[in-house]
């Protein structure tokens, strides 16, 4: 696929995912993988298929029997997996995508906005605001003597693409810090020679527009979608 995969980490946590091996006339023809706990406990999701290349003809069928097989109730697709994407075609029923997944773009030189963009500290934890939605960060934004957003990028992810997250203090949002904030842990990323990714909730128009003006690009979208009735 050549681009970040969102769902790698799962099969690194124990009891989360169970694998299925495909086969032709006896011999391997590829691999499943089916997601079963944390946030998709209750669904049995088709995540992960791979069908090694003199077996494609018979992707489809392939898929069929795995599906059955494993009892599968949910496909979750990563629309840049054009193998789950016909999957998604042929299997899917009421598909709905929940994020926007974003590649790493550009280099972009925004201004700071008199703000100062630091690696964070010991020290600065008792001054850090109460965060929303995402955890507190390894960098962060100081700005008139206080921590205005953090920052950084989780690298649980395949190798070398890492996921970007920030959040900036409610009283200082939509005014470009939080663009400002992903270009630098970009930058840093680089620097570290990982690729940098991210994603936003499909309805967080704010978020998007930030992750954009930092120079990501929409590339794809997470989709979960019911396996249709027989």
């Amino acid at each position: 696929m050549a681009c970040q995969v969102l769902h790698d980490s799962l099969h690194g946590r124990p009891g989360w995912t169970e694998w299925y091996e495909l086969e032709v006339s006896g011999e391997t023809a590829g691999y499943g993988a089916v997601v079963v706990a944390g946030p998709w406990a209750g669904t049995r999701a088709l995540f992960e298929i791979y069908v090694l290349p003199p077996h494609r003809s018979m992707l489809l069928g392939l898929a069929d029997i795995l599906i059955e097989t494993a009892k599968v109730d949910h496909l979750l697709v990563q629309t840049n997996d054009r193998t789950l994407v016909m999957l998604l075609h042929q299997f899917g029923d009421d598909a709905k995508p929940d994020k926007v997944v974003f590649a790493r773009g550009g280099r972009t030189h925004l201004p700071g906005l008199g703000a100062i963009f630091r690696r964070a500290t010991e020290a600065d934890q008792s001054a850090i605001f109460k965060h929303e939605r995402e955890p507190v960060g390894d960098w962060l934004l100081e700005f008139g003597g206080e921590i205005i957003a953090t920052g950084g990028y989780l690298s649980h992810y395949n190798p070398p693409y890492v996921d970007i997250y920030m959040e900036v203090r409610g009283d200082m949002r939509r005014r470009g810090f939080g663009s400002y904030l992903v270009q630098e842990i970009k930058r840093v990323a680089e620097e570290n020679r990982k690729i940098s990714c991210g994603r936003c909730d499909v309805d967080n128009h704010a978020s998007l527009k930030t992750m954009v003006r930092a120079g990501m690009v929409p590339c794809a979208h997470r989709i979960t979608a019911k396996i249709k009735p027989g």
